[in-house]
């Protein structure tokens, strides 16, 4: 009689059981996001809502899963309010819409102070929130009056998801409402878009006070609180923009719904606040935006009237750091009567600051990308007008831009584009004065139709080290740009062509802090070394037949090639050549060849002619073995047209991301053999080669083991793994189902 595989059918259901738990279990945790969803312990979804405002008064996890509840025309408020000091976490899934009363003080998600909501998202989700009258999208609400006691909005902490938070009128999107402060807004991670309504920031603090005013908390008073963003996508604007349309290289697209009656910044303060302290860091994208006087990431439009100006509580307090890319641009005042002055897009809203007290800071430092843009009559990175006064200009009190940041500053040519404190910064700054006279005595290529031109920049020094900023027309305009501790750039713009097709050039590398057009491509080969020119590099891929695609990269420093020019490395294939070169190589050499790969290596200016020699320096050349080569004896030798060949003394191995390469520095550009010596058993070794070898086998055997244990296709591995372990699993139960005797017994 056959033995059973297994004591009963529920054994080997169990067994099958735990490897699946197993293999779901290795999925999971290697699947988890960097910020797990809570555990739930209510759902509200499109079947089962609630009625009226959903009141939360405990620590608890609640999901809404498709849920759309407005209480607007209702005798209720807001959507749903958390209260009584406690922490929420608002799970939501599917497409959410969520709103208060604009009829009554509400926020569409209330947060009282004292409470947190912590908001999640599941994956392709998303949320809507529209606050009701005087009040936050998301936090709190607002006041009537502008008492010093109004409460301040709750926490908010936004960790995943897609979100689009509007205040209702006077309030920010994401914060604080009417008469109110923020307190902490933290965002972690997700696609948020956050606008404010009627001098609501975006994402900070509500209205604040009217600059006009006579109140008894005056302008500076409120502020946005403590906001720090450091992960995700932000897009915040002072009133409605339309983000789908807009581009930050074309200021016309900035101006949407109802800017020109609002006075927030992007980020921070609302009409009369403080920013209060603003971090953007991590790897955070942010997209700032401020309206008629409110800056884009900083306070909101303060006031005219000295008496009105709350100096000892005014705050503006900006860091902006480690690998984060920021937007920040403000527009215009364009009201009927008013002059045409907006706040900074970084720093101080106009009227922010008196005479002589300059206030708030500004830090730049780590890797960040900054992109800045403002209005007429401010700065980019600064101030704008001081309070009462339409002439005198205001500055911010500390400004550190960090030599290893990237800012593209770019004002209306009334200011300096970046504020300094001291007159020897400005020697930390490319200056490109682009003033009128450069586009008249080029008219035939700045046409009206040309604008804005879009202009690249690229570190002399760093050929991947690229920005855009834009032109927006022929008119006066500052540009300031603090650039990874560079005192030199090229400029190229992008999007217009010469007549000849030549790109038109611009560098600061011809004269201290600023620069020059280059239309005329002839005109580029006038520089010598110390002017126009640029880093080269190739990255890139030999095709060879015999061989196969070898990995090739060629670097040559600045100075050594004009801006423009190009390397190209081609095989030489034709016999004819190939013998040629042979007839030009030492006989030593030649008697030695065995696997031989024949290629050019050279160089061409911007109008595609060859360059005969390079001076300067060397260029350094790594190109990639072979397969079966032997890599401690391969070598490069340069075919020189007098029969003699020369090794370069800094050739050597170099393993890159797993590939072995034969680098070696050289001031020659021509004809070059890689060869492989003959070995001393050079029939058994290509045998080998050819029929995949023993050695060989046994060497993918391992890799292929290595792979399997290492590779990143963690998937995969997890699902055999579990194959693995269920096998394992139903031999041991087959090998001990019986007791041990029995299992010797014949």
């Amino acid at each position: 009689m056959k033995n059973k595989q297994f004591k009963s059918p529920s054994t080997g259901f169990w067994i099958f059981s735990l490897c699946i738990a197993l293999f779901v279990g290795m999925i999971v945790a290697v699947g988890e996001s960097n910020f797990p969803i809570p555990e739930v312990d209510v759902t509200y979804n499109s079947d089962n809502n609630w009625e009226g405002t959903l009141k939360i008064n405990e620590n608890k996890t609640v999901k809404i899963s498709g849920v759309i509840h407005s209480n607007e025309g209702t005798s209720y408020g807001a959507a749903i309010r958390i209260s009584d000091n406690s922490t929420v976490n608002l799970v939501f899934e599917g497409d959410n819409v969520l709103a208060g009363n604009s009829g009554i003080i509400s926020a569409g998600i209330e947060v009282e102070e004292g409470s947190t909501v912590n908001i999640y998202g599941m994956d392709g989700s998303s949320l809507t929130v529209t606050g009701g009258k005087y009040s936050a999208g998301i936090g709190g609400i607002g006041y009537g009056s502008a008492s010093a006691t109004n409460p301040k909005a709750g926490n908010v902490i936004i960790y995943s998801g897609n979100i689009m938070a509007i205040g209702g009128n006077r309030g920010a999107g994401i914060g604080s409402g009417y008469h109110s402060s923020a307190s902490n807004i933290e965002i972690k991670g997700g696609n948020v878009i956050a606008l404010g309504t009627g001098s609501g920031a975006g994402i900070g603090s509500g209205y604040g006070t009217s600059g006009g005013a006579a109140v008894a908390a005056g302008v500076g008073f409120y502020n946005g609180g403590n906001i720090k963003i450091s992960g995700g996508t932000v897009k915040a604007a002072g009133y409605h923009i339309n983000f789908d349309n807009f581009d930050p290289y074309n200021t016309e697209t900035l101006y949407g719904e109802g800017y020109s009656n609002t006075h927030a910044a992007g980020i921070g303060g609302g009409y009369g606040a403080s920013s209060g302290v603003i971090v953007i860091e991590g790897n955070a994208d942010v997209t700032a935006i401020g309206a008629s006087g409110g800056a884009g990431i900083g306070s909101g439009r303060g006031t005219s009237r000295a008496t009105n100006y709350d100096a000892d509580n005014f705050n503006v307090d900006i860091t902006i750091k480690d690998n984060a890319k920021v937007i920040a641009m403000a527009t215009n005042d364009t009201r009927s009567g008013q002059t045409p002055e907006g706040g900074a897009a970084i720093g101080l809203g106009r009227g922010c600051t008196i005479e002589g007290n300059p206030k708030g800071s500004v830090t730049i430092e780590g890797n960040a990308n900054v992109y800045a843009v403002a209005p007429y009559y401010a700065q980019a990175i600064g101030g704008s007008r001081a309070v009462g006064s339409a002439v005198i200009d205001a500055h911010l009190a500390s400004v550190d831009l960090e030599s290893t940041t990237l800012v593209m500053a770019i004002s209306d040519g009334q200011r300096d584009a970046i504020d300094y404190v001291d007159e020897s910064d400005l020697e930390d700054y490319i200056v490109l004065d682009f003033s009128d006279e450069y586009f008249e005595n080029y008219s035939d290529f700045f046409t009206e139709d040309k604008f804005p031109l879009k202009i690249a920049a690229v570190d002399y020094a760093d050929a991947d080290s690229k920005s855009i900023f834009s032109v927006p027309g022929p008119e006066k305009r500052s540009f300031m740009v603090r650039v990874t501790g560079a005192k030199k750039y090229n400029f190229v713009v992008e999007d217009y062509k010469g007549e000849h097709g030549e790109t038109i050039f611009i560098s600061n590398a011809v004269g201290k802090n600023n620069a020059e057009f280059f239309p005329d491509p002839m005109a580029v080969k006038r520089y010598d070394a110390a002017g126009l020119t640029a880093r080269l590099d190739r990255n890139g891929f030999i095709e060879d037949s015999k061989y196969g695609q070898l990995g090739l990269n060629i670097r040559a420093k600045e100075g050594i090639f004009e801006y423009g020019s190009t390397f190209f490395c081609d095989v030489i294939t034709d016999q004819t050549i190939i013998n040629e070169l042979n007839s030009k190589i030492d006989k030593k050499y030649v008697d030695n060849l065995d696997r031989i790969l024949y290629f050019n290596i050279g160089a061409k200016d911007r109008n595609g002619e060859e360059y005969s020699e390079i001076t300067g320096g060397k260029v350094k050349i790594y190109i990639e073995l072979p397969a079966g080569w032997d890599k401690d004896d391969a070598h490069a030798l340069f075919v020189k047209s007098l029969n003699s060949g020369d090794f370069s003394g800094s050739q050597k191995l170099e393993t890159i991301d797993g590939v072995t390469y034969l680098s070696f520095e050289t001031d020659h550009l021509g004809s070059y053999v890689l060869f492989d010596p003959v070995r001393k058993k050079p029939d058994e070794d290509d045998r080998k080669e050819e029929n995949g070898g023993e050695d060989g086998a046994e060497d993918d055997s391992k890799n292929s083991i290595k792979s399997f244990l290492t590779g990143d296709n963690i998937y995969f591995r997890c699902t055999v793994w579990t194959i693995i372990l269920m096998g394992s699993l139903i031999g041991f139960a087959t090998a001990f189902k019986k007791p041990i005797g029995k299992r010797f017994r014949r």
